[in-house]
């Protein structure tokens, strides 16, 4: 066998091959891939041949041919062209711009466009295949035997799954054919059939599925099917088997209509075979139909006209506490039900016309509907922004605005059903209100609002006194006074280090040679070279912060005029307690009323009250880290706040009040505050409410301490209530949450009531978390006042960083 040496001029027709080579190696990593003559392709390699008698080439020796981002790497190269083929071995690489292919031999056909790489290994952006052989049977497509697919790429053995058959859609999706899971090489789990999207696009197929271990029932497995039905349109199919209960499913359906148009209906099916509500079952063949079902659906019309409708509801309330994975975030409040509104809105008014039909889920028995609960259907709203009548460049009377909050509401009982108690009404709500600034001079500001709150009501089963009103005016006047004092400039200032103090930088060197010579000892022989030369061609980068205090006192006074009360004396008993109101509009405003209808709270009566605040803060200003290359930061958004320390406390007098001790006329005392030290990483955090009434004396104290540590953190809270009439409360709370390494996390919370000495709270978890970021593990135990249950928890990063739940026990 002859070889010549390529370095001829026979070398042209070893590089036109290279063009039609490389574009065929390549056609599988882009759509339209095409070389022609003329090309920017470098051809490199230690050693190159070439045989005339069969037209064959060799590239011996770190082989590299490169075509614009395109590469292709290896140890040898041989292509025979009567054959149409090429073989490269030893270290193969492509590198294109979807994903950078490796293994140990490629063979190309370039006549039939048949690629096989052995011993393949393809990387991406977002996911990793390796297998025993990789084929691109057509362009965008691969295919690979008993291979494994995994995101992670730091640590593939962490989790994957293994597939007989893989086939890789380039940019679109990989089906995986008689799948195994395995986590860090162990096989946990069999999937006949799976598809993992690599795209942005949705994709029909299996997601993973979900598994459970309710206490008493078994196992549970639940399978989701995605279907991509079209672009706004997709549903998710759940055959689900619950243990002992039997098999059912889950359907959610979802549709985009357009921009903020849209509709989701979520549904839950089962044929439970254990579920006997009332016990009246006779044998296991007794098999119920059970369901779950939740509509929502959203309309808007440009910016003016919105629509909205939520409905849950279900065959039994059990529901509730049975399948609480499904049911619990469906559910609002202590009812299922419809609410459903319509709004419209523009630049001086809103309007709603909003119905509620509710399902009391705090009944006796699951399948009972109650009749006498009261709906609401319907209530229509007006509301308009306050309109200013003037707005002077004075410094007294300069802002006058009105506007009004209006409604008309009807209660009504499914089915009449009233004894002593009126729970069928319409009611019609006005409240008109002014706001007049008075004064604005600087920093002091002087306001006043008025508010004329009427309510009138029709009963339609009343007998005799058909109608009820009242009404009246709130008054609510405030002065202000805020100071400040800042403290300083923040700043970032660049400095030659020649241009600073000389002798303090002296200083600190003969200090730092001191602190190195105590580490080592004085025995050493030699010196440090001296860094002078090379510090005085640096910049120093200085940055200053500044610090605000600031100081608000304010004034107010609350004043109720006397309510005027006309019609039903039944209902004016009723609304007097606290079950007889339909909601906090029908409470009755004066002193009388308000002292017997409320415990003391944290609010301050309003029928005649001076309160006095006193408000600090402290505010520290920090300049950002500079990014030329992000608009509009040169101009705004250049600094840090953060309130390091507030104090705010606020003091109330009742006028109402006749008595010659101040202390008697007092209302509650409210402190509350809080700080955080940067150096030590500590939080702190206070509030006391505090009664002088001889009625209600007491307090009710929180304090909350948190310490950062250096494998974690702790945190300290303490909960304290001696106010007459209300329930003594004296609470502890701890957690804490300690990690020895980046992957293991120990965090527990914890709540003591040292009244009852009981134990309200114990939760304890342990975390596993792989630094690759691909999977997680959590297990868990908790313990409180109705149950003890423990915690289990396997998560999997598929993809862009969003966690899957393959288990929750």
């Amino acid at each position: 066998m002859k070889y010549k040496n390529i370095y001829t001029p026979d070398f042209r027709k070893f590089f036109i091959f290279c063009l039609v080579f490389f574009w065929s190696i390549t056609a599988w990593g882009r759509a339209n891939f095409r070389f022609k003559a003329g090309d920017d392709i470098q051809i490199l390699s230690d050693k190159a041949y070439r045989k005339t008698s069969t037209s064959e080439y060799e590239a011996i020796g770190n082989v590299v041919i490169t075509h614009g981002t395109e590469m292709l790497y290896g140890e040898k190269a041989s292509i025979a062209f009567e054959e149409g083929t090429l073989e490269v071995l030893g270290n193969v690489r492509y590198v294109g711009e979807l994903a950078t292919l490796y293994g140990t031999e490629l063979f190309y056909n370039f006549k039939k466009d048949d690629l096989v790489v052995k011993n393949a290994r393809v990387i991406s952006d977002n996911y990793i295949v390796w297998g025993e052989e990789l084929s691109r049977p057509k362009k965008g497509l691969i295919k690979a035997k008993n291979a494994e697919y995994t995101t992670c790429r730091d640590c593939p053995e962490s989790w994957s799954i293994f597939g007989q058959r893989v086939d890789i859609t380039l940019g679109e999706y990989i089906r995986i054919y008689d799948g195994y899971i395995k986590v860090n090489g162990v096989t946990v789990l069999y999937v006949p059939y799976i598809i993992l999207p690599i795209k942005k696009k949705r994709e029909s197929g299996l997601l993973f599925p979900n598994f459970s271990f309710p206490s008493g029932e078994g196992v549970y497995y639940r399978q989701p099917w995605f279907l991509a039905i079209d672009p706004s349109m997709d549903m998710t199919l759940t055959p689900s088997f619950y243990g002992l209960r039997g098999n059912g499913s889950e359907v959610e359906f979802r549709k985009v209509f357009g921009d903020r148009k849209w509709m989701e209906l979520d549904t839950l099916l089962i044929r439970d075979q254990i579920y006997d509500w009332d016990g009246s079952r006779n044998g296991d063949d007794s098999i119920r139909g059970r369901a779950f079902y939740q509509l929502e659906h959203h309309y808007a019309l440009g910016d003016n006209f919105n629509h909205h409708l939520y409905y849950t509801n279900g065959t039994d309330l059990d529901l509730l506490k049975d399948f609480d994975f499904f049911t619990e975030e469906k559910t609002l409040g202590p009812e299922w039900g419809g609410s459903s509104f319509l709004e419209y809105r523009n630049e001086f008014f809103e309007t709603s016309l909003e119905g509620h039909f509710k399902r009391n889920l705090l009944v006796s028995s699951p399948k009972l509907f109650d009749e006498s609960f009261v709906q609401i259907l319907p209530q229509l709203s007006l509301s308009s922004i306050p309109l200013t009548l003037w707005h002077l460049p004075y410094v007294v009377f300069k802002t006058l605005n009105i506007g009004i909050n209006a409604d008309w509401t009807v209660f009504k009982q499914n089915e009449h059903s009233e004894e002593s108690i009126i729970r069928n009404a319409q009611r019609l709500n006005s409240r008109p209100f002014l706001d007049l600034t008075l004064l604005q001079w600087g920093p002091l500001d002087f306001k006043t609002q008025v508010v004329w709150d009427v309510q009138k009501y029709y009963f339609p089963y009343e007998k005799n006194e058909k109608k009820f009103s009242k009404e009246g005016l709130i008054h609510e006047t405030e002065v202000s006074l805020e100071v400040e004092k800042v403290f300083g400039m923040a700043y970032e200032e660049k400095l030659p280090f020649k241009k600073l103090d000389i002798e303090k930088y002296k200083n600190y060197k003969e200090r730092q040679e001191e602190e190195k010579r105590k580490k080592i000892g004085a025995d050493i022989i030699g010196s440090l070279p001296d860094q002078d030369d090379y510090f005085k061609r640096k910049e120093i980068i200085l940055t200053k912060d500044s610090y605000k205090h600031s100081q608000r006192f304010l004034l107010k006074h609350f004043y109720l005029s006397d309510q005027k009360f006309e019609g039903s004396q039944k209902f004016l008993s009723q609304i007097e307690k606290t079950n007889g109101v339909f909601d906090d509009l029908d409470f009755l405003r004066t002193k009388k009323y308000v002292t017997a209808q409320l415990n003391p709270t944290t609010s301050l009566p309003q029928e005649n009250t001076i309160e006095f605040q006193w408000n600090h803060s402290v505010i520290k200003k920090s300049v950002k880290d500079y990014k030329p290359y992000q608009d509009g930061r040169s101009l705004r958004d250049n600094f840090n706040f953060n309130e390091l320390a507030y104090l705010n406390i606020s003091q109330g007098i009742d006028l109402t009040v006749k008595d010659e001790k101040l202390v008697n006329r007092l209302t509650r005392l409210f402190i509350n505050g809080g700080t955080t030290f940067d150096k030590t990483k500590t939080t702190l955090s206070f509030s006391e409410y505090y009664f002088f009434s001889d009625a209600f004396k007491g307090h009710k104290f929180q304090i909350n301490l948190g310490q950062e540590i250096h494998y974690g953190n702790v945190s300290f809270g303490w909960e304290q209530n001696t106010v007459n009439g209300l329930d003594p409360v004296k609470n502890v709370k701890f957690s804490f949450e300690f990690s020895p390494s980046v992957i293991w996390t120990f965090s527990g919370d914890f709540k003591w009531n040292l009244l009852e000495k009981v134990n309200e709270l114990a939760f304890y978890q342990l975390s596993y978390k792989p630094t690759n970021n691909c999977w997680r593990l959590n297990w868990g135990y908790q313990e409180d006042l109705t149950q003890k249950k423990f915690l289990f928890n396997f998560m999997v990063n598929f993809n862009d960083n969003n966690f899957t739940s393959l288990s929750n026990l």
